[in-house]
């Protein structure tokens, strides 16, 4: 045993238990130790989950389907008891026919079902670096300092405060359900059961709200939709935007950029060239001036020349027209100013879900 941090690993398959754990090992080196679960039908899991987790564990990376082991055993289980002792949850599945459940848990980290381990391993390795970074920063920070700063500094961007702020506003409620009730029984956390809960609430939000809805952070695609161009443009853009990386906690090469940069360097770009153009087309100007041949994304409105905003529902880029996109409701998170819902799909499904 080291004086690493672990991560424990769940699957009740033992071969596919070891290979992923093999490749986390890889990933992790000298970073994490790897420890290996696989529920049996002769156990009590929640027991063995309270003796595996009395240790310094800090992620747990599980397979959502482990009935296999005879116990009735779900991935959301466990992210459930997690969650009682702010431990972030990595919820794999290795059969994408088989869908992890449909109602999402803020507190629950999905690794994408197509993944090989490897990738899957990567991903989780990602994960886990991310919170450690987060906890190290609260450990050196005061825990008690507003959430929003806290945040902003853990991004390495402490000029973002006022844009965290909203998203952390946001997710009040669920950061609420965290603590619910320990008030009246054991008070409210403190010392170290503080720092966890305040990594827990702040990784959740930087990768569940501030990193997956555009706002101050774009993502390639985002990005390009904020150009007004297609998704075919991703690649090139990430060349002209070098420099407006965002390589904070859970960032990935090229992944995600900083709005306040890519803006900085759109300024640059216009100030060569004449144009008179606003908003989307504004953008769109600036950077076909260095880029030739822009590829239109698939609006059959506007026929892909417009953009500006991100719609995470249907994933693709919509504009401010009235007839295109609506502006963000309660779907979406205070803060996530480049995010509008698809005109169709709100239509759709507003009635059932809420506006």
């Amino acid at each position: 045993m080291t004086d690493l941090p672990l991560l424990l690993v769940i699957d009740d398959e033992p071969d596919r238990l070891e290979q992923l754990a093999a490749s986390l090992r890889t990933v992790l080196h000298k970073v994490a130790e790897i420890v290996e679960w696989q529920p049996k039908a002769n156990e009590d899991p929640l027991a063995r989950f309270e003796e595996e987790t009395s240790k310094n564990v800090r992620l747990v990376a599980t397979d959502q389907d482990l009935t296999r082991s005879g116990t009735g055993l779900l991935g959301s289980s466990i992210a459930s008891w997690a969650q009682d002792k702010y431990l972030p949850v990595c919820n794999f599945s290795r059969q994408p026919q088989r869908r992890l459940p449909r109602e999402r848990n803020f507190f629950e980290i999905r690794v994408p079902s197509e993944a090989t381990d490897d990738a899957r391993a990567r991903y989780i390795g990602r994960i886990f670096r991310g919170f450690e970074t987060l906890r190290s920063h609260v450990e050196s920070a005061n825990a008690g300092a507003p959430l929003a700063r806290l945040l902003a500094g853990a991004m390495g961007l402490p000029s973002l405060v006022d844009d965290v702020t909203p998203f952390v506003a946001s997710v009040g409620l669920a950061n609420a359900g965290l603590i619910q009730g320990r008030q009246s029984v054991e008070g409210l956390p403190t010392g170290v059961e503080r720092i966890d809960l305040v990594s827990f609430m702040l990784g959740h939000t930087l990768l569940n709200a501030v990193l997956e809805f555009p706002g101050p952070i774009l993502g390639r695609e985002a990005l390009a939709a904020y150009c007004a161009t297609g998704p075919g443009d991703a690649d090139r853009l990430a060349k002209v935007f070098k420099g407006a990386e965002y390589v904070g906690p859970f960032a990935e090469p090229e992944a995600y950029f900083v709005k306040g940069m890519v803006d900085r360097k759109i300024d640059e770009l216009a100030s060569s060239i004449e144009t008179d153009a606003t908003d989307d087309q504004y953008n769109k100007a600036a950077v076909a001036s260095v880029l030739d041949q822009l590829h239109p994304h698939a609006c059959s409105r506007c026929g892909g020349e417009r953009g500006g905003f991100w719609c995470p529902f249907v994933e693709r880029a919509v504009c401010n027209r009235t007839d295109c996109s609506v502006q963000a409701t309660a779907w979406i998170p205070r803060g996530a100013s480049l995010c509008r819902v698809e005109k169709d799909y709100f239509d759709e499904w507003s009635p059932l879900l809420g506006g």
